[in-house]
């Protein structure tokens, strides 16, 4: 994996409010398969598919504290929100917080995100033109 690469792209979504595909398109040419994003302690763990990971830190003021109760639609709302480019990724990871996000776990390959609330709760977000999900008994 590419860290350079890695940090650069994390630090250019804060500074630069690199819209979501780039951040993507520029962790796959890391090296990157998924990340774990621990809202709380604002770290983004990066895995390969070799196993390899690397440790990222969210470089940003605390988020606040995550609610009690998970709000997928509040979550749906800041999606929209940042998609519409009315607000910037620092923006939309307080109102993931406020609406009950602990974690979000973005997986490229399979083309999602899953927000994850404090009682496991959680939210599923298919990337813009991805396929429906195969579900396996």
């Amino acid at each position: 994996m590419d860290t350079e690469i890695i940090k650069n792209a994390c630090e250019k979504s804060f500074t630069e409010n690199m819209p979501f595909p780039e951040v993507i398109k520029r962790l796959v040419d890391a090296g990157v398969e998924s990340y774990y994003a621990d809202l709380s302690q604002l770290q983004k763990m990066n895995y390969a598919p070799s196993g390899e990971t690397f440790v990222a830190q969210l470089k940003t003021q605390p988020l606040g504290t995550e609610a009690e109760e998970f709000s997928a639609d509040a979550v749906k709302q800041a999606l929209q929100d940042i998609r519409e480019k009315k607000i910037g990724y620092a923006e939309f990871l307080r109102q993931i917080v406020a609406a009950g996000t602990l974690a979000c776990a973005v997986h490229i390959r399979g083309r999602r995100a899953l927000y994850i609330g404090r009682a496991g709760d959680f939210h599923v977000e298919r990337f813009p033109g991805a396929a429906p999900a195969k579900v396996t008994p």
